[in-house]
């Protein structure tokens, strides 16, 4: 196997393992009964009103979400593309239904430390699959959409007002909105650029992302 082919399988196994934490820190943060990220306080929503899984809700709207990547954003469409639409909520499921099943937080202190821990777990994992290079998620790819085709605002503000209406459908249907999800609205960004730095300097350090 060549160098490039190696890089390039590392660069796979940790845009899969970046998926795979960001759902287990959502599933955390679940736990913490504080709230949760706007996109997924309206997944939440979505399989509530509809009576379905929230894996499936995930893949549903996702898929919706996606149009407008294919339509005028293709270059932000990879493999992580695809894996996040499919996984992220069937993890999700798969982590709230087994081994956090069983589990009460009564304490308001250990729910805020939960729901920390919940955030560095989906921020870590962002970061991780940031940095693989391989696709963003739908919803991480609209606002990027909506700032070529409008040519006006920032990248922040379309993230904002998506999140925004996110959280304001979530609500709608019944999902909570609590100091979880404005925790989320403010850590998020220097969580991620904070792990992100630190993740790509030691990829480049291991030759691991100059070649590709």
């Amino acid at each position: 196997m060549s160098k490039w082919n190696k890089n390039q399988l590392v660069l796979f196994i940790i845009m899969l393992l970046g998926n795979l934490i960001i759902g287990v820190g959502i599933a955390i943060q679940t736990l913490a009964n504080l709230g949760i990220e706007p996109g997924m306080t309206f997944f939440y929503g979505m399989s509530s009103t509809f009576g379905i899984s929230l894996g499936v809700a995930t893949l549903i709207f996702n898929c919706i979400f996606f149009i407008p990547l294919v339509l005028f954003d293709r270059k932000r469409i990879g493999i992580a593309t695809i894996i996040n639409m499919f996984c992220i909520g069937f993890i999700v499921d798969f982590c709230t239904s087994t081994f956090l099943a069983n589990i009460e937080i009564t304490s308001s202190v250990i729910r805020i430390v939960v729901m920390i821990i919940g955030i560095l777990f989906q921020t870590f994992g962002v970061a991780l699959y940031s940095s693989s290079n391989m696709g963003q998620s739908p919803l991480d790819g609209i606002p990027n959409v909506l700032v070529k085709i409008t040519h006006h605002m920032s990248y922040r503000f379309y993230r904002v007002l998506q999140d925004t209406i996110l959280a304001i459908i979530g609500f709608s249907c019944g999902i909570q909105i609590g100091i979880g999800t404005v925790m989320l609205m403010f850590m998020v960004g220097p969580f991620i650029h904070f792990f992100q730095l630190r993740i790509e300097k030691a990829l480049k350090y291991n030759s691991i992302i100059e070649y590709v």
